[in-house]
């Protein structure tokens, strides 16, 4: 099963987040056909209800949601409000996955690697000169891990004044970045997410490639897997009518609010799919293989300290 839901860009509240793992695990055990075959009408009502419901309780405006049996998608409906570019809530509409396009920027750089043009224990300043020397080697297999020590855009931005209804763009934060003094933490020794971490990975994956990391994904990775309604949305165009978009949560409050612009999350959350054509075979095959090629990451005591108080 997977369920889409657009809700706020930034955060989403616990409440959302509960409401989020309640919907997607009640919809995977409701009951359905042993074989794959559409589903009777008293289990589209049963799957609308819950959706609505986790709607309701979250405050979420919308959500697509697609059933997968056999390979093939057998149910694919969408609910709510899918934003004000959106003349018809529909299945169809694109919605930015957030950080589970992590692990296509993973891959991107392990085809680099495989292709002898990116080493993953290098020091990454021999591929993106202008990082500042912190005095301990930050390599690209760092990134990947959240084990960098370099510190999350969203957080010392939000420091700085800005808000997610402001623009932020790619470039401001490798500016940012550029002008980062220290680390929160020397290269290896801990687990700290770090979407920063991402976005200078993608820079890397650039430079060593020779294209965007929107043109090396779509060659490289979607269209060979069949994948072709996949892309990096990076800037707003007229495709942007079949976009979902939600609202900003700010202090615990939701408005309404556009979305960041530019290419400021390229490589860590801006991937764009469809729920009634996400090929859920093929995103497998795809994080097996990084996680094959790639194993777990250490555990530090501050991702051991997270992980006991969610018990």
């Amino acid at each position: 099963m997977l369920c889409m839901m657009r809700g706020m860009t930034a955060h989403l509240l616990p409440a959302a987040r509960k409401s989020a793992r309640i919907a997607a695990t009640l919809l995977a055990l409701a009951p359905l056909p042993a074989l794959a075959q559409a589903l009777t009408a008293d289990q589209q009502t049963k799957i609308d209800k819950i959706v609505a419901d986790a709607l309701a309780s979250s405050k979420v405006p919308s959500a697509s949601i697609a059933i997968v049996q056999g390979g093939r998608i057998v149910y694919a409906k969408a609910y709510g409000n899918q934003g004000p570019d959106v003349k018809r809530t529909s299945a169809d509409t694109r919605y930015q996955i957030a950080s589970i396009s992590k692990q296509f920027g993973a891959m991107a750089a392990l085809m680099l690697e495989d292709e002898g043009r990116l080493d993953f224990d290098a020091d990454v300043r021999e591929y993106v000169s202008e990082l500042p020397d912190f005095g301990s080697t930050i390599t690209p297999r760092h990134l990947v891990h959240h084990t960098s020590g370099i510190r999350d855009w969203p957080h010392a931005m939000m420091l700085g004044g800005m808000t997610y209804t402001d623009v932020i763009s790619f470039d401001k934060i490798l500016r940012m970045l550029y002008q980062q003094e220290d680390l929160d933490f020397p290269p290896g020794s801990e687990y700290s997410y770090s979407n920063t971490g991402y976005n200078l990975l993608a820079r890397i994956i650039e430079v060593q490639s020779g294209e965007s990391f929107r043109d090396y994904t779509e060659a490289r990775i979607f269209e060979p897997l069949g994948m072709v309604d996949c892309h990096v949305g990076m800037h707003r165009d007229a495709c942007d009518a079949y976009l979902a978009e939600g609202r900003i949560a700010e202090l615990r409050t939701l408005a309404p609010g556009g979305r960041v612009v530019g290419k400021s999350t390229m490589g860590v959350g801006v991937l764009e799919v469809r729920a009634s054509r996400f090929c859920c075979r093929r995103l497998r095959r795809v994080r097996a293989r990084a996680r094959a090629r790639l194993g777990s990451c250490p555990m530090g005591p501050r991702r051991r300290r997270r992980r006991a108080l969610r018990r």
